[in-house]
């Protein structure tokens, strides 16, 4: 038996060698955890080939039936047939894996021709007698390269992360250095800071906390993702000008200024911590940090890349693409959380760690980035601040699986299809708003920890301008579409802006504002020339200006806003194909679509508009198998 299951891992083993070599494209975190996972599933097979090989019996010769031959037949058979599709052109691979029943069909077909072939070219020849010593000698092998690569990719993300960080050799002078804080609560809607929701507070303490602040009604975002919403405020410049438009997993480059990089080069420190790991440091968000700390998102045991990368392995994708890929990403994200995402407290407990251990003095000043990733799905809130936010309502089915992303995904696409139907949800509806909101009360906690920390060790005084907005928006039902990433609505795009700080006045500003302001804001409050700010598409909140457009765009959705006008395009093959037009003056809620209307303002528009074609707005940026879009609640990131 010990000899039969030697020669079916021996046969085995080329897909561990080959995923290894294909690690190298990719993501190669995890790469040791899930060798073993792969040699661990390796063995169940070799078990169940000695149930099923009396089965297979009269596919091989008669001389040859049972003899141990057909166990590393069977291994090799296996081996090819997994690895084979890998030779297919990338976008006939995922059209291959996303189809079951294609995959399950060439899965039988494959073992069922190739097992018989490769029999018969080993025929009767001497099994080697030492296997034992064989096999183990290559998995010492195999593991040895995978953590070797692992370390290699370790060794040039501290690299990456000493360059990102490195001080200025030469520190220039600005007339004042306020010390800078953004705050980024992700996934923050408009309706929420200074507004109620049925008469009720969803920042109690930060909206006293800025009682005082500049509020910009009308702020928008850059995009209604992640990425490129952080990207605007990093750059001062829109997705297009990033290389951040496409959908999937996108980084931004080293070539692109950021404004961490540019008051570092004024003396500034510079730290960050996030809780979302579509920002964290491998994706380009580090630079100019001289602390950047996503240990909250990338933990030392890395559960999530160590399932994408088996989750993403041949192996896997063999058997049952693409519902048991989906299952083990799934699993493996959910195990890095724990129980729910990194909620506020968490990060509110980490920065002010961070930030004790670098010791900042009295005289630096300092810049403050912090990303927040409530109120994001999973949308679970602490048992007491859900009761506390009425009216309670109750829906079990969506209940039951908002724990699950994935599962909770799927319950809201089921609702999207009843109501498209004609039935009525208004209680889904209803709870699905208050859950959302819920969060609003934790993160509210949490931000005011963080500042009464800052104040407590004397890092936060009347010097400090501070920024707090949020990088997309969420529909709740609105225009019968939920998450976000998918349309250019004001749900999605539309955020909180409060400026609070030296020279800003307390007011209530109706002027468009965009992500984009943040970079010049800074260079404002700092008294630099403005021939000496970088090139950028913002314009200072201090000085709003009216009448200028203001853009949003995300993969082949590109959007702008001019005064109360608003019109939204799809990016296709080098032309935009305007599909919308608001006058949010008339139409706040965006429910007449004007595009067909002959209105002077739309023609003018689409005759002339202000943005163009971006190379690679359609363009899906598959990445390199580091996150599972779908799993964090993304699935608009992966399907067009």
């Amino acid at each position: 038996m010990r000899q039969r299951l030697t020669l079916f891992l021996l046969g085995f083993m080329p897909i561990l060698f080959v995923e290894l070599a294909l690690s190298l494209q990719g993501v190669q975190a995890g790469m040791t955890i899930a060798s073993a996972f792969m040699l661990i599933f390796g063995f169940g097979f070799a078990l169940l080939f000695q149930f099923i090989e009396k089965v297979l019996r009269p596919l091989v010769p008669v001389d040859l039936r049972g003899q141990p031959v057909t166990n590393l037949a069977m291994g090799l058979a296996m081996s090819v047939a997994v690895l084979a599709p890998n030779l297919m052109p990338e976008q006939a691979q995922i059209s291959f894996y996303n189809h079951f029943r294609w995959v399950l069909g060439y899965h039988v077909l494959s073992l069922l021709i190739l097992y018989p072939i490769v029999v018969r070219l080993l025929g009767k020849r001497s099994m080697p007698q030492r296997s034992g010593y064989a096999l183990a000698a290559l998995v010492v092998v195999q593991l040895l390269a995978a953590v070797g690569i692992e370390a290699r990719e370790l060794a040039q993300a501290r690299a990456r992360k000493a360059i990102a960080s490195a001080a200025p050799t030469k520190v220039l002078e600005a007339p004042q250095r306020p010390n800078v804080l953004l705050l980024v609560l992700d996934t923050l809607r408009f309706d929420t800071l200074h507004q109620t929701w049925q008469g009720q507070q969803h920042f109690p303490a930060l909206d006293a906390y800025t009682e005082d602040a500049a509020f910009f009604q009308r702020g928008y975002a850059g995009c209604n993702v992640t990425p490129g919403g952080h990207t605007t405020l990093f750059t001062g410049m829109y997705p297009a000008e990033t290389g951040t438009l496409p959908r999937g997993l996108v980084s931004l480059d080293d070539q692109y200024l950021t404004v961490a990089e540019f008051l570092r080069s004024y003396g500034y420190r510079t730290v960050a911590t996030v809780s979302n790991a579509r920002v964290s440091g491998r994706f380009g968000y580090e630079q100019g940090f001289e602390v950047y700390d996503d240990s909250l998102v990338n933990p030392v045991i890395n559960f999530s890349a160590i399932g994408e990368r088996f989750g993403s392995s041949s192996l896997i994708k063999f058997f049952g693409a693409p519902y048991s890929r989906k299952l083990v990403r799934s699993a493996f994200v959910q195990m890095s959380w724990g129980s729910v995402l990194p909620i506020a407290e968490k990060t509110t407990k980490r920065a002010l760690e961070v930030v004790d251990k670098m010791d900042i003095g009295e005289d630096e000043p300092w810049f403050m980035f912090l990303n927040y990733i409530d109120p994001h799905t999973p949308f679970v809130t602490r048992a007491d601040l859900a009761e506390a936010f009425g009216p309670n309502y109750v829906s079990e089915r969506l209940e039951s699986v908002r724990r699950s992303i994935p599962k909770f995904h799927l319950g809201l696409q089921n609702l999207k299809a009843a109501i498209k139907a004609g039935e009525l949800r208004e209680n889904e509806l209803n709870w699905l708003q208050e859950v959302y909101r819920e969060q609003c009360l934790e993160l509210d906690e949490g931000v005011d920890q963080l500042l009464q920390g800052l104040r407590d060790n004397g890092m936060l005084d009347d010097n400090t301008l501070i920024l707090i907005t949020s990088d997309h928006g969420e529909h709740l039902g609105e225009h019968n579409a939920y998450n976000h990433g998918s349309t250019l609505l004001d749900e999605e795009v539309r955020v909180p802006f409060l400026l609070l700080g030296p020279g800003i006045e307390k007011g209530i500003i109706e002027t468009p504002v965009s992500g984009a302001d943040f970079f010049s804001t800074v260079c404002y409050a700092m008294g630099l020339d403005p021939n000496d700010w970088p090139e950028t598409a913002g314009i200072p909140l201090q000085l709003p200006q009216e009448g200028r457009y203001i853009r949003f765009e995300h993969g082949e959705l590109r959007g702008f806003l001019q005064g109360t006008y608003k019109m939204i395009a799809h990016d296709i093959d080098g032309e935009l194909e305007w599909v919308a037009a608001y006058d949010l003056a008339t139409d706040p809620k965006e429910l007449d679509n004007l595009i067909s209307s002959g209105l002077e303002w739309v023609e003018d528009y689409k005759a002339n508009p202000p943005i163009e074609s971006s190379e690679g707005a359609d363009i899906i940026e598959i990445g390199d198998d580091s996150l599972d879009l779908g799993a964090l609640g993304y699935a608009d990131e992966v399907q067009q």
